[in-house]
């Protein structure tokens, strides 16, 4: 089942509300001109995100924050694609990111990219059930209402320093 709209008929947080109330594994693309955001979510959890925008991609995101040097990343990456298992899963596994720094990480992207959407007034989305298999057995689960909460309070203080000025 899929599910496709304008963000103007759905907003991003009643989005990711429903899909967490709902419990819903899979997929969620949004997509505004050239950037395009990527949420997997298991059982209404968010386990993994991406985007199509520079430095907004997980392993760019390592790299640039100093825990991990763009070439390992990128070798990382391809040797995780060939063996058939989770990016995140390979760099856990092979101690180049220790679990709990990963998750940390993985959040702050993720707060990152929902942020930057809360400012759309125009896009669309699609969410697609089920996962790929490269993602659905990773180890982030991300409570989605705790990152929706943190990213919506920090970006209302954020607004407000801005109209102050």
């Amino acid at each position: 089942m899929s599910l496709k709209g304008n963000i103007k008929s759905m907003g991003v947080i009643d989005l990711f509300q429903w899909i967490e109330i709902n419990r819903k594994t899979g997929v969620l693309v949004m997509a505004q001109e050239k950037i395009e955001k990527c949420f997997c979510f298991r059982e209404g959890r968010i386990i993994f995100v991406s985007s199509r925008k520079e430095g907004e991609r997980l392993g760019e995101f390592l790299s640039d924050n100093g825990n991990i040097d763009e070439e390992s990343m990128k070798n990382a990456l391809f040797k995780s694609r060939d063996i058939g298992i989770p990016f995140t899963l390979y760099l856990i596994d092979n101690r180049i990111v220790p679990k709990e720094f990963l998750m940390v990480a993985i959040e702050q992207l993720a707060g990152i990219l929902f942020s930057d959407m809360l400012d759309w007034k125009r896009g669309y989305f699609e969410f697609i059930e089920g996962l790929p298999d490269i993602v659905s057995n990773g180890p982030v689960h991300l409570n989605t209402s705790y990152l929706m909460f943190e990213t919506v309070r920090k970006h209302n203080e954020k607004m407000k320093e801005k109209d102050k000025q």
